[in-house]
């Protein structure tokens, strides 16, 4: 086993938005399949859950606990293997956490926009026409897992540039959420998570705070605070950055933030509307604070960790001494594409702003 392995974590967990798991399964329109999808969801008030995930390059078995309420907000640690011991994610209406105590290093978030009643359903729709658009979606026998009844449901790339080529899944049949899944890249690497206990509804649930000790060494980005013009991030971040770009406009971002802090290159931007959003955060490759390792990829000739969690996916490479984080709900294929799409181009600047400014 390499080091490289040795310290990787794998964290791939679409129990959620991400990757819904929403098909015509033998029938009923698209509308049908929708509203179900959407009412299924609406159905937890809240759920804990203990998830076991093994990764095809690495022998480590990664055991986590999850408190999760409604509409997104989740708390997720990591009990096994020791070495991760005490990791945490979590996201809760205005802020996203990403801290590793083993490393006194975190990522924190604040700002973001609440979600409103007709968000659920807007997400719900965008990542049904996404799946449908670009996944073969085949139905298999259902099984039971952690004591629930779950349906077989198979996701298979409709292209072959994807790098999720295909997604083995079991959905909950009355809640409509991944109760185990095998993710398959391009590369040939596969990642597998399960459910291993799983209670939904239960009362006095509530969320730990999103509070990190003092000594951390943290990347904190406020969204409340205002932000630059379009014209001051011109002048204030560098060029060389590279934006995300949503070129087919699949996400409708509306608005947008820029930040700028410390030097030119340690920025952030936040793309967003009712529903879904997209942060990418830059500094200099030798300031970086790594967290983790994620899922490898290579995209472009670059490597990519790749990572997902119940609310939300994060996307980390570095390119031209700048290191980039890309945090989204949006599908995590899509999501990928963008990263593809910013190691491809040989612009920069504000060429690759979501809204083509």
């Amino acid at each position: 086993m390499t080091t490289l392995l040795a310290k990787t974590i794998i964290i791939l967990i679409a129990v959620s938005a991400p990757l819904l798991s929403s098909a015509n399964l033998g029938g009923g329109s698209h509308s049908y399949w929708i509203s179900r999808t959407h009412d299924n969801l609406n159905k937890i008030e809240n759920y804990t859950a203990v998830i076991e995930q093994t990764h095809s390059n690495s022998p480590d078995k990664v055991v986590s606990q999850l408190l999760f309420k409604k509409p997104h907000n989740f708390h997720l640690t990591v009990s096994q293997p020791s070495h991760l011991t005490g990791f945490e994610a979590g996201f809760n209406d205005h802020a996203i956490l990403l801290h590793n105590p083993n490393t006194s290093r975190a990522i924190k978030l604040e700002g973001l926009k609440s979600p409103t009643s007709a968000s659920r359903l807007e997400q719900v729709k965008n990542i049904y026409w996404y799946n449908n658009e670009r996944y073969e979606q085949v139905f298999k026998p259902s099984i039971n897992i952690a004591e629930r009844l779950s349906v077989g449901l198979d996701f298979i790339a409709k292209d072959s540039d994807s790098e999720i080529t295909k997604v083995n899944s079991f959905a909950d049949y009355h809640h409509s959420i991944f109760m185990q899944a095998s993710y398959s890249f391009s590369s040939g690497i596969t990642s597998k998570f399960t459910h291993t206990e799983m209670a939904f509804n239960q009362e006095q649930i509530s969320l730990p705070s999103l509070r990190v000790p003092k000594k951390t060494d943290m990347l904190f980005w406020d969204f409340n605070r205002a932000s630059l013009s379009d014209k001051q991030a011109r002048e204030r971040i560098s060029t060389d950055i590279r934006w995300p770009l949503d070129k087919d406009d699949i996400w409708s971002f509306g608005q947008h933030q820029f930040y700028q802090q410390t030097n030119s290159q340690t920025a952030a931007a936040y793309f967003y509307n009712d529903a879904f959003f997209m942060i990418a955060l830059t500094q200099p490759a030798e300031t970086k604070k790594e967290l983790l390792e994620g899922t490898p990829l290579l995209l472009n000739k670059t490597k990519v960790q790749f990572s997902q969690w119940p609310s939300f996916s994060d996307l980390t490479f570095e390119l031209n001494g700048i290191h980039y984080i890309l945090i989204s709900n949006i599908h995590p294929q899509s999501l990928i594409d963008m990263a593809k799409g910013m190691l491809s181009e040989e612009e920069s600047g504000e060429g690759f702003y979501l809204t083509n400014k």
